[in-house]
């Protein structure tokens, strides 16, 4: 999170078209769609609460010509122009907002985007966070400006900052977009480019020349081919950056104060959304705001998850190339078995032909397994360079747990560990806490017995399976079932699902769940207590306040159940970073988060000072009802 206070500017125009195209068809009670509205509002909703602005501003087009139609007739031509379904929605969406009271600006002769880079260009107090629905806005990208943008789904979002413009486009810098169209062109908004110039084409030119203008400038070093095009098209070329390049000089009268988010009426906006049948949204709006307590808590993480993004980790590229030659053999040996088995041959991996097989299931899915490891962690790896970055996103999941990309580590199989490496003469030191969640369910529910095994530091699942299985002496296949239902009864599975997962009968597992409450009544207790919460307030927190929105049906009270658990877990690791990273920086630089686990870089001789300060730092981080318990180990591996 931004150290300082937050902006969003909403592209209106676009988010509204990104929810048009995303969403089925819906009419609301009038008969009127409102696939576009629905799509927009629940976009609108998730970022109030993912991000708890101070400020927020919603920007629009206006129904007549900008100045660069005046430009080029044929400006946004191939658009459907005035499509109705659309364009009917743009006042539905405009009265969710003047419920919600937030600011319009629109002005005659520009499209929002020169409102949102008059805005983003000219005001610095806040930081900028552009919300749209296309890639347009990724040119104003700078320190203090990143563009959110839902994926196909309305549900996923994702955020660009400068490092994440530079991976999607190749090493192009946000400076670059409106060159960068210039050569190729952007065929949704009918900019012609040059002809023949594609995306690849384009970003080698700009990689090596950093705009249009120094291209030209260098005609006599680009190979013939390229060089021909960019001479019969250079007034193209030039002109179509100059269509592309979004205005910061828009005269608006714009003031911040204006901007402050501001009480809206409850009542108001119910009767808004109920008019649209929106009841679903209705639930959403007590906006889970970040208390300040984790807002901070963000803001001093997010330097962190940079350094570590920075460090990266060493990859043992011999390791992989072993690692590769051996799943080739065992998929190779294991193909051999299913053709001889099926008496043809066929796509293994093909769901469509694979069905025929049914008695291969087993082996379909091993052979499966082993190509996944393959080809989404092996390959990938032994491409990357020698050092592997992976890129951290702290308000990734809606728990507030840290998630992963390129590669996401959160799900690395365990035969992949072994490949990340410390340097020489360094170890790495893993702190893994031990059974955090049930520490955190046996403290928030106050079950007295889950309290006494935790703090006299019995082993959980041989307690619980001695209290299921009514007995003393306990085997590992009971105390491995036990485990199960541990982890399966606090967010709330149902029989069926418990003895889907135990390849138990469901009447057993019915059984199983009936002694788990009647042994640890507290958190049946707190179960019931939590899903009534939900239902009442539409929300639940987490032991520091982190709020999700919960829907009054069975996966919402499941979700009830889950996230002030699985989010205390993710505020505790996140607490714990931080003060690591304060206590003892450089001594041990943090190079890995992955679920319960945090990952150093040691030097070896400093190893055995350090380990007891990261066990004591992340042991003593919070004081919970229970202590908390910290695994260490040290390797030349992960």
């Amino acid at each position: 999170m931004p150290s300082k206070s937050s902006l969003i500017i909403v592209d209106g125009n676009a988010l509204v078209h990104r929810a048009y195209h995303a969403l089925p068809r819906m009419a609301d009670p009038k008969g009127r769609l409102v696939n576009a509205v629905y799509g927009f509002t629940s976009i609108l909703l998730s970022i109030l609460r993912e991000i708890n602005p101070e400020y927020i501003v919603a920007t629009f087009d206006l129904a007549k010509p900008t100045f660069r139609h005046k430009m080029y007739d044929d400006y946004k031509a191939n658009r459907d122009k005035g499509k109705s379904e659309i364009y009917q929605q743009f006042p539905l969406v405009k009265k969710i907002l003047k419920a919600l009271n937030i600011p319009i600006i629109e002005k005659a002769g520009y499209e929002a985007d020169d409102l949102i880079g008059t805005i983003a260009k000219n005001q610095d107090r806040a930081r900028n966070i552009i919300v749209t629905g296309d890639l347009d806005t990724l040119q104003l990208v700078d320190d203090n400006t990143i563009v959110y943008t839902p994926q196909k789904s309305v549900k996923e979002i994702i955020y660009y900052d400068q490092s994440r413009v530079k991976d999607r486009f190749d090493g192009l810098c946000p400076r670059q977009m409106a060159d960068f169209k210039g050569l190729r062109g952007d065929p949704s908004d009918n900019i012609p480019g040059v002809p023949g110039i594609g995306e690849k084409t384009a970003i080698e030119l700009l990689k090596k020349y950093p705009s249009i203008e120094a291209v030209y400038d260098n005609l006599d070093s680009i190979k013939d081919s390229v060089r021909k095009k960019l001479e019969a098209h250079e007034d193209q070329a030039r002109f179509s950056k100059e269509l592309a390049t979004i205005k910061t000089d828009v005269p608006i009268k714009f003031n911040l104060k204006d901007c402050l988010v501001k009480e809206y009426s409850h009542e108001e906006a119910v009767k808004v959304l109920q008019e649209f049948g929106f009841r679903s949204l209705i639930r959403r709006l007590p906006v889970s705001k970040l208390s300040e307590e984790i807002f901070e808590l963000e803001r001093l993480l997010d330097p962190i998850l940079k350094k570590m993004e920075r460090r990266g980790v060493l990859l043992n590229q011999e390791y992989l190339r072993k690692l590769k030659k051996e799943q080739d053999q065992k998929l190779y040996n294991l193909e051999q078995e299913i053709y001889i088995e099926a008496e043809t041959e066929f796509n293994i991996l093909s769901s469509k032909q694979a069905k025929k097989f049914k008695f291969l299931e087993e082996k379909i899915k091993t052979y499966r397994s082993l190509y996944k490891i393959k080809s989404t962690y092996i390959e990938p790896l032994l491409e990357a360079e020698e050092r592997i970055h992976t890129k951290y996103n702290s308000l990734g999941t809606a728990t507030g747990r840290i998630s992963s990309s390129s590669p996401n580590l959160q799900n690395i199989p365990e035969i992949i560990k072994p490949a990340f490496i410390a340097e020489k003469d360094k170890v790495l030191v893993s702190a893994d806490y031990s059974q955090i969640e049930l520490r955190i369910v046996a403290s928030i529910s106050e079950d007295q017995a889950l309290i006494k095994a935790f703090k006299e530091n019995q082993d959980i699942h041989v307690v619980t399976a001695q209290k299921i299985f009514n007995k003393k002496e306990i085997s590992q296949a009971e105390r491995q079932q036990a485990k199960i239902i541990n982890f399966s009864v606090i967010y709330g599975i149902s029989p069926y699902g418990l003895a889907k997962n135990s390849n138990i009968p469901i009447e057993e597992a019915s059984a199983f769940i009936a002694e788990y409450w009647a042994e640890f009544p507290g958190v049946a207790e707190y179960m019931n207590k939590i899903k009534a919460l939900a239902q009442k307030q539409g929300y639940v927190e987490t032991l520091f306040g982190r709020k999700r929105q919960i829907e009054n049906s069975p996966a919402g009270m499941r979700v009830a159940i889950n996230h002030p658990i699985q989010g205390t877990q993710a505020d505790l690791i996140k607490m714990a970073m931080i003060k690591l990273d304060q206590e003892l920086g450089q001594d041990a630089p943090m190079i890995l988060q992955v679920h319960d686990e945090l990952v150093f870089e040691v030097k070896e001789k400093k190893a055995k000072q350090v380990i007891p300060k990261i066990q004591d730092i992340m042991e003593h981080i919070f004081p919970l009802k229970v202590p908390l318990k910290v695994d260490v180990r040290s390797n030349q591996h992960w």
